[in-house]
């Protein structure tokens, strides 16, 4: 799935690595894409022995900045419906929830659909 990601124009993904068991891994990513104005964050994780460390916020914060500098106006998300650390992550954001998905994930659970517009000329981290 990476490796169709990275061949897609308008995908983007960040990665963290760190030395991890005495090797350089991946510890934290995000994967965006930026359509015309738009960022669509579709995927984030972070390694559960790095969570503590602000990574998720790095990266989310990264692809806002770099949506906002493509001249992006809004971004979007789903999240899973009981995943409340995220959602409180993306709350920090200024994301707010616009809709719902129902079944949207493999395993049948529902989704929450979030939103947040996106300051496209300021770089200044205060307009959160």
């Amino acid at each position: 799935l990476f490796l169709k990601e990275l061949e897609l124009d308008f995908s983007r993904c960040l990665v963290i690595k760190r030395v991890a068991e005495g090797k350089k891994k991946v510890v934290a990513y995000i994967v965006f894409w930026i359509i015309v104005d738009d960022l669509y964050i579709l995927d984030l994780a972070v390694h559960s022995c790095f969570r503590v460390f602000g990574f998720a916020r790095q990266l989310v914060e990264r692809s806002i900045d770099t949506a906002r500098d493509k001249g992006c106006f809004r971004a979007l998300l789903e999240v899973r419906k009981d995943n409340f650390k995220a959602i409180k992550l993306y709350k920090s954001f200024d994301f707010i929830v616009i809709g719902s998905r129902t079944a949207y994930y493999s395993d049948g659970e529902d989704a929450l659909l979030m939103s947040r517009n996106i300051n496209a000329h300021s770089h200044n981290s205060n307009d959160r």
